[in-house]
């Protein structure tokens, strides 16, 4: 599938997921923006770090209101909520 996405950048192929996006990087098909953790023991890329802004991703916790009654699930909403990961 050819096309251009909202930055204007030219794309061959779209990878549905992180690991599709590492597998068309090892068979040469472009290049991709993934986790360091992903390519550690892949022979086949090349791991090159960028500088400019730091890269986030926004992760939701869903869970039934009755859920909260589990401490586990209560100590994971507890720290989700906290300063610690900011």
């Amino acid at each position: 599938m050819h096309g251009e996405n909202s930055l204007g950048l030219s794309f061959a192929a779209q990878a549905g997921s992180l690991t599709l996006a590492a597998r068309m990087v090892a068979a040469g098909i472009g290049v991709a923006l993934l986790p360091e953790s992903l390519l550690i023991n892949n022979p086949q890329i090349s791991i090159r770090p960028i500088s400019g802004p730091y890269l986030t991703r926004r992760v939701g916790l869903c869970y039934a209101a009755q859920a909260l009654e589990i401490p586990a699930v209560q100590a994971l909403h507890a720290f989700l909520q906290s300063d610690s990961l900011k």
